[in-house]
């Protein structure tokens, strides 16, 4: 049987954070504070977990202005050690507070002496989760630009877009104007990060494809990526349940440098449907009444260079039945597992195998891209979920962690992974 603390012990690189962050306070060492334009002190922490555990972000605030109190709080975007977030204020008493939360919005900076800092006005139109991303700049995370791109559509400047830029060495605003190379449609992005080392920045919808920027340019242009057709499966199982309303496109894309002049890789993951079936109610007529479950499925990756215009190539799959547990892994039994057998290992149950719901995967960060982390419910209502953790090349279940979904909507996660540097 594995340590379950043994990962614990190794140096934390990055974690799966729930991006809806908790009021209250972890009080340990990641905590890191700051003041807001009223004077209340704003304090930042996080409780952390290995991978599949998901990690917790928490919101407080002090010295507030009475009948004024924090509505919500979120990360908007993360990269490196840094993460953006909106700490949304509303009040009874301040009329510019009244029915409408106010956002602020802050940089948090991770590492052995965490930093919090407030981001100056004015912010950009629709300033919000899935837009902001962040680029590195080569004084590491001390200096970096916040892009938040703003699209023109308004002739005649259609097609183009307003790049909005923090600059955290003179902590200004600025605007620069951007071309877009397509015009096929509305890009609705699902998630920014920086592509590779490259200098670059991405906006990804999982439909409609990749639209890549570097800020730096004089003249910035934003370029796209086209994504694979999406599988046969996931089609057929959105046309019969309009999941693609509640369960976005089960994709995932991450980037990775190579070594020794090798570019930068754009690797794409998807989960398959290959057989879809629904219980609940005597009328099965009555879709309502009914919840659906893939009882299979195949899990694509494929990859392609970010700068050449060649195709995407898979570079493997893995099927649902080819899974097992691994001899190391440390999971509670009863909910996918049954019994050791005879040769003392763990085997999967395949009752409750085949009754989940498997959607949403994640690619880890730094782990050679072998290790996939899946999202599995068994009804799309259910308050708790699981993330599973697979080993790809091996073929192997590695660790499974469950997690509150009573805030998720659905089946869209609530989490994404991020670095934290130098915290244990």
């Amino acid at each position: 049987m594995a340590d379950p603390n043994a990962a614990a012990r190794r140096a934390r690189s990055w974690v799966l954070l729930d991006t809806e962050a908790y009021i209250g306070s972890c009080n340990n060492a990641t905590v890191a504070m700051s003041s807001r334009r009223t004077a209340a002190a704003v304090e930042v922490s996080f409780s952390l977990a290995d991978p599949p555990g998901v990690s917790r972000c928490s919101v407080q605030c002090t010295g507030m202005a009475p009948g004024t109190w924090v509505s919500h709080a979120r990360v908007l975007s993360a990269e490196g050690g840094l993460l953006v977030l909106g700490v949304y204020f509303t009040s009874r008493t301040d009329p510019m507070l009244i029915g409408v939360p106010r956002g602020e919005f802050f940089v948090y900076r991770s590492g052995n002496k965490p930093s919090l800092r407030l981001l100056p006005e004015p912010y950009p139109l629709h300033f919000r989760a899935n837009s902001v991303g962040i680029l590195l700049l080569d004084g590491g995370d001390d200096e970096y630009l916040l892009v938040h791109p703003v699209e023109q559509l308004e002739p005649p400047r259609g097609g183009w877009y307003d790049l909005h830029v923090f600059s955290s060495r003179d902590n200004t605003w600025s605007v620069k104007v951007a071309r877009v190379e397509w015009d096929d449609g509305e890009m609705n992005a699902s998630k920014v990060m920086a592509v590779g080392d490259a200098g670059a920045l991405a906006w990804i919808d999982l439909w409609q494809g990749i639209l890549t920027c570097n800020p730096l340019d004089p003249e910035p242009v934003m370029r796209l990526i086209q994504l694979p057709e999406p599988s046969p499966g996931n089609m057929s199982m959105n046309e019969a349940t309009g999941y693609d309303v509640v369960c976005p496109r089960p994709v995932d894309v991450t980037f990775v440098s190579r070594n020794e002049g090798g570019g930068v890789v754009v690797r794409l993951v998807e989960i398959e449907s290959l057989e879809l079936n629904r219980r609940g109610g005597d009328d099965t007529s009555n879709e309502e009444d009914c919840t659906y479950y893939n009882c299979s499925w195949t899990a694509t990756v494929c990859e392609r260079n970010v700068s050449s215009n060649e195709w995407w190539s898979v570079s493997f799959k893995v099927c649902s039945s080819d899974i097992s547990v691994a001899a190391d892994a440390c999971l509670p039994r009863g909910l996918l597992l049954d019994q050791e057998d005879e040769t003392g290992c763990d085997e999967l149950n395949e009752q409750n195998w085949n009754k989940v719901l498997t959607v949403a995967p994640t690619l880890g960060l730094h782990d050679d891209g072998h290790l996939l982390y899946i999202m599995s419910k068994l009804r799309g209502e259910d308050p708790k979920a699981w993330v599973l953790a697979f080993n790809t090349k091996t073929k192997k279940l590695q660790a499974l962690a469950q997690f509150s979904a009573q805030r998720m909507f659905y089946f869209i996660p609530s989490y994404l992974p991020l670095c934290f540097l130098q915290l244990c």
